[in-house]
């Protein structure tokens, strides 16, 4: 086993580098399982899932469960965020239009094509609880758009691709 867990919420290689989470993550993770209908889902680029996954499951929630516990669906692999995106649309039946995807990552801003709202982080703070929320606000105000189309004979209520 590459991991050995340690409290304080980390994980330790046996090579002594730490992985740890970033201070917000747990409190955003808390307040979405507290949201009706919410879910949980990673698309994680890695040619390394089987380490991934693993640490996730080391990984302990002040819950008394781990971050893997909290995932509804995992999709870690190798591959473009858009295959991750539609496989977890294929998966939970969520339309794009519903799913919020926080990246560190410019280049996966890709998925909006596909309807769903991107909201890019910082690599260095991770997902706070700002940029969770302007990932909410981004998203209420996508819907409002949306809806405001409805009788658009071109877009059908859909969010239009963004290039």
């Amino acid at each position: 086993m590459p991991f050995l867990f340690s409290s304080s919420f980390r994980s330790i290689d046996v090579r002594g580098g730490r992985i740890s989470l970033f201070p917000h993550v747990l409190r955003v993770w808390d307040f979405i399982r507290t949201l009706p209908h919410a879910q949980i889902s990673i698309a994680s680029r890695t040619e390394t899932p089987d380490r991934a996954r693993e640490v996730l499951g080391l990984l302990k929630t002040p819950w008394g469960n781990t971050m893997m516990d909290n995932v509804v669906h995992a999709q870690i692999y190798p591959g473009s965020k858009m295959k991750h995106m539609r496989r977890l649309h294929e998966i939970t039946g969520v339309a794009y239009e519903d799913m919020i995807f926080f990246d560190d990552e410019s280049r996966n801003r890709e998925v909006e094509r596909l309807g769903v709202t991107f909201v890019l982080i910082d690599e260095d703070e991770g997902l706070s609880e700002a940029a969770f929320c302007q990932g909410l606000w981004t998203y209420a105000n996508m819907k409002i758009e949306t809806k405001m189309k409805q009788d658009d004979p071109d877009t059908k209520g859909h969010r239009p691709p963004r290039y």
